[in-house]
């Protein structure tokens, strides 16, 4: 198997497990120190559990968020995607109480691999186009 594939199912295994919302499983495959940032977000998530802590904290309050991903390219360091994102908002969120409101909202993303785990992604959205969709209001 080409390393190109072995990015490729990497990939592929990363949405498999946030289909399932299967945080330890997403975890799994990032490197220790692997990144995680959004435009938008003040924030860069670094290490497993920065990570798996936000995940938990998002797959709580969107717990029905489901990802539809397609592949634009590939190489064996990076993949470059395209994500659709749909969710219901049903738990407290940001200090805010849930609307029951559902959003749906595209965005590219980019995966660095390396050593057969995720070093680093980043994802390009707009937030407060979904933001705007739930009625939540950011506080950046």
């Amino acid at each position: 198997m080409s390393s190109r594939q072995v990015a490729i199912d990497l990939v592929r295994q990363w949405f498999t497990y946030c289909n399932a919302h299967d945080i330890e499983g997403i975890v799994s495959l990032c490197a220790e120190y692997a990144t995680w940032s959004d435009s938008g977000v003040p924030l860069v998530r670094k290490g497993k559990e920065a990570i798996a802590k936000s995940l938990r904290y998002s797959f709580g309050a969107f717990r029905d968020w489901r990802f539809e991903y397609r592949i634009v390219l590939a190489d064996e360091r990076t993949v470059v995607i395209e994500l659709d994102n749909t969710a219901t908002w049903t738990g407290a969120y940001l200090r805010q109480q849930p609307t029951g409101k559902k959003m749906a909202f595209s965005e590219a993303g980019i995966f660095e691999i390396a050593e057969g785990k995720v070093q680093a992604y980043r994802g390009y959205l707009d937030m407060h186009d979904w933001a705007d969709q739930i009625d939540l209001k950011l506080p950046f």
